[in-house]
């Protein structure tokens, strides 16, 4: 497992270091989306950390937000979002991150979970901030209680997921029948009773 961490860590700190260098430059957008963006460096940066995972593991396959690379019927796979919180980095916020993580065929995805409506009135506060897996290193973490959303991708969530769970926290994934590879997600410190 040590070799995974450290080739998925130097992946994410060459792609950051293209991130940093091009942060707050004029960025060319591929898409444009009622609410989101596809850039360039999206592209850039996946192809960046592609390479060098595969380079170090040439059987294994990528599946990420700027498509698939490697052996997709191979058992380990990379799911990768090389710029989670596009938007805020499009506009010069300083809020997003770089998502890797590693799945082995035999994990299974849990499924269900109720509107993010029924929670509202049972926190303190509700903040939307642009990068899933940014928002969930911070539950990892303890700067914030929980994580919901109703149509996530599988590459904004999957590192994140690894970190909640190794942190002591609990991740409630389902698949949302109504979108194509979308999931929907409560993601909680553990500590907070999600039960709903």
């Amino acid at each position: 497992m040590k070799h995974y961490l450290d080739t998925a860590e130097q992946a994410a700190r060459h792609a950051g270091k293209l991130l940093r260098e091009n942060f707050r430059r004029q960025q060319r957008v591929n898409a444009a989306a009622a609410h989101d963006l596809k850039l360039e460096i999206d592209v850039q940066a996946q192809e960046l950390i592609t390479n060098l995972l595969l380079k170090e593991f040439p059987s294994h396959a990528i599946y990420g937000e700027e498509g698939m690379a490697g052996d997709q019927s191979s058992e380990h796979q990379w799911v990768v979002d090389p710029l989670d919180g596009t938007v805020n980095y499009f506009y010069g916020i300083p809020h997003f991150c770089i998502s890797i993580g590693l799945s082995k065929t035999g994990v299974t995805i849990e499924a269900g979970l109720p509107l993010f409506q029924r929670m509202i009135h049972r926190v303190r506060k509700c903040r939307l901030l642009g990068s899933a897996a940014l928002d969930m290193a911070y539950v990892a973490c303890g700067r914030l209680d929980a994580y919901i959303e109703q149509g996530i991708s599988l590459w904004d969530i999957a590192a994140g997921w690894l970190l909640i769970e190794t942190a002591g926290g609990t991740v409630d994934l389902r698949p949302r029948e109504d979108m194509k590879d979308k999931y929907s997600i409560v993601a909680s410190n553990g500590v907070v009773d999600l039960k709903l």
